[in-house]
């Protein structure tokens, strides 16, 4: 077999369309980490992590969309995220008024809703990020990003 992969015969070399899918990954890694890199500098000047921007932004699509508030699960499920890692952000959310949370209708779990706060927050911190990556031809990843594109 070993023959054979230096040959160029085995499974082990990629051709062309999946070198190329290879290729352009590896691009779209780069982009993301630079746009992330971007991203939590523009956030620390307002006051923001990356995992808290998220959250907060999560919820508040949520909250946008069902027209009410939302849970922990529903966020984690919506980030591809553990439940943990978005309690951890939600109690530092919640310490600074940018949401609110109260026990559910039948005690089943905290419903979690933005404060206006927290809506004002993440208009601001979403213009800090648009304006920290509107340079570098990284504006179209971000407008991708935020338009939901992926």
């Amino acid at each position: 077999a070993r023959g054979a992969a230096a040959k160029g015969g085995g499974d082990d070399e990629p051709d062309g369309d999946r070198a190329a899918a290879l290729s352009a990954s590896l691009q779209a890694y780069a982009e993301a980490a630079r746009f992330r890199r971007l991203a939590r500098r523009a956030l620390r000047t307002v006051g923001l992590t990356f995992s808290e921007w998220r959250v907060l932004g999560a919820t508040c699509a949520l909250a946008t969309r069902k027209g009410d508030a939302c849970n922990h699960a529903e966020v984690a499920r919506e980030l591809s995220l553990g439940e943990s890692s978005v309690l951890e952000a939600m109690r530092s959310l919640t310490r600074r008024d940018w949401v609110s949370h109260d026990v559910g209708e039948w005690q089943l779990g905290f419903r979690v809703i933005p404060t206006e706060n927290g809506q004002a927050r993440l208009t601001l911190a979403n213009g800090a990020v648009l304006a920290s990556s509107n340079d570098g031809g990284r504006a179209s990843f971000v407008r991708r990003l935020f338009a939901g594109g992926r």
